[in-house]
C-alpha cells in the first residue's frame, strides 16, 4: 500500500468515526427531545430546543454540501491525473474500461469518504423531518393539554 493510500484510508477512518460519534450524539438529542413531549410543563424548552437543533442541522448541512462538492472537485482531479499515469506510464496495455477500473480502484479511499458525508448528509435531512414532525407533536400536545383544562 502506498503512503498516500495509507494516509486517506486513513483520513477515512477518522472520518467514519467523527461521523459516527455525530450521529449519536443528534440522535441522543432528538430522543431527549422526544421524551419531553410526555411532559406538558417542559413543552416550552422542547419547542426552543426543536427550533435551535434545527437551525444547528440546517447549517451542518451547508457545511456538508459545501464539503462533499470540494471532495468531488478533488476526485476528479485525481482521477484524471490517475487516468493520464495510465495511460502514459507502465508495461500494462490496458483499453478505456480497463483503465477505468484500475483509477476506480485506486480512488475507492476518496469516493468512500464521499459516501460517508453523502450518508451523513441524509441522516440529517432525515433529523430535520423528525424535528418537523416534533413541531406538530408539540402543538398536538398544547391542544391535548388545553382541552384537559
Amino acid at each position: 500500500m502506498s503512503e498516500t493510500t495509507k494516509t486517506i484510508s486513513e483520513k477515512t477512518q477518522e472520518l467514519d468515526e467523527k461521523l459516527i460519534a455525530d450521529r449519536e450524539k443528534w440522535s441522543g438529542r432528538i430522543l431527549e427531545l422526544v421524551k419531553c413531549l410526555k411532559a406538558v410543563d417542559q413543552l416550552a424548552d422542547s419547542q426552543v430546543n426543536m427550533l435551535s437543533y434545527r437551525h444547528m442541522l440546517v447549517d451542518h448541512i451547508t457545511e456538508i454540501q459545501a464539503l462533499i462538492y470540494r471532495k468531488k472537485g478533488a476526485y476528479e482531479i485525481k482521477y484524471k491525473e490517475k487516468y493520464i499515469e495510465y495511460s502514459t506510464t507502465g508495461n500494462l496495455k490496458l483499453n478505456g474500461g480497463e483503465k477505468d477500473r484500475f483509477v476506480k480502484a485506486d480512488l475507492i479511499p476518496m469516493q468512500t469518504q464521499i459516501s460517508f458525508l453523502e450518508s451523513h448528509l441524509d441522516f440529517y435531512r432525515e433529523c430535520i423531518r423528525t424535528l418537523d414532525n416534533s413541531a406538530f407533536a408539540i402543538r398536538n400536545r398544547i391542544r391535548l393539554a388545553e382541552d384537559d383544562f
